[in-house]
């Protein structure tokens, strides 16, 4: 695939923007004035965050393949899912030539016991919904995907455990239409995530981080794109971004 050169940003484009500068601590203003990332960079950062999603999430549990791994890590990036959670799984080591940096814009988040995580999402206001193969399953065009949604995917030998998919709240497959009784593990995340997002946008749900969280995520990407700060600079984006993370640990709780 030929690389396309960017454009630059349209005088629309630059106003946006600006104007949500207007809104931004004093810190992060001194930043951007100080030109260290172009503002076709930063807009871009701020389109993404506008897209950003918690309210559809992945949950990957026994899945040790790296490909498989790194494959849905990047389609979550790619749709905007910020979260994914990883529930016993022997070895994370995503292949890289796969992800293409994904790993870097979303947060991916590590446990051990499948079931406690399971009932930390439902207490968290999650919809826990199980990728099965089975004749109970319903299709999951059916599922309201209004609702914050976490999706369970199991590794291509065993499925999830009957312990995990029995407590979902919805069991859900994906019709197939060949002889082929299932698809690929990433190639089914992609599938459901997809239509899970393209359903959220067509009712106003895509982007559904606050602000504050908005905040958290933009001072550590712009950090990300920039080269070194000066000192008291760093300290002061990261003291910021700390005070932001706090509170918004405080409203998830």
């Amino acid at each position: 695939m030929r690389w396309i050169q960017p454009e630059d940003p349209t005088t629309e484009e630059l106003e946006w923007f600006y104007k949500k500068v207007e809104r931004f601590p004093k810190p992060l203003k001194e930043f951007i004035g100080l030109g260290f990332v172009s503002s076709r960079r930063l807009i871009r950062v701020e389109k993404v965050l506008d897209k950003r999603s918690k309210g559809v999430r992945f949950v990957l549990c026994k899945i040790d393949d790296p490909h498989n791994q790194a494959a849905v890590m990047r389609t979550a990036e790619g749709l905007g899912i910020h979260f994914i959670d990883i529930v016993n799984v022997l070895n994370f080591a995503p292949n890289v030539g796969v992800t293409q940096s994904a790993d870097k814009w979303i947060e991916v988040n590590f446990y051990k016991d499948s079931i406690s995580l399971l009932n930390r999402l439902k207490m968290l206001g999650y919809t826990n919904i199980a990728t099965v193969v089975t004749p109970n399953a319903v299709d999951f065009r059916s599922v309201d995907w209004s609702k914050n949604c976490a999706i369970w995917i199991g590794n291509e030998a065993e499925g999830l455990p009957d312990e995990i998919s029995n407590r979902c709240d919805i069991k859900v497959t994906i019709p197939m239409f060949g002889f082929t009784r299932s698809f690929n593990v990433s190639v089914a995340a992609a599938i459901i995530a997809s239509y899970a997002i393209f359903k959220r946008e067509s009712m106003g749900l895509v982007g559904d981080i606050s602000e504050v969280e908005k905040m958290v995520l933009r001072i550590e990407w712009y950090k990300k794109i920039s080269p070194p700060l000066p000192k008291e600079l760093e300290e002061q984006l990261t003291t910021i971004q700390r005070s932001y993370l706090n509170e918004a640990t405080r409203a998830e709780k």
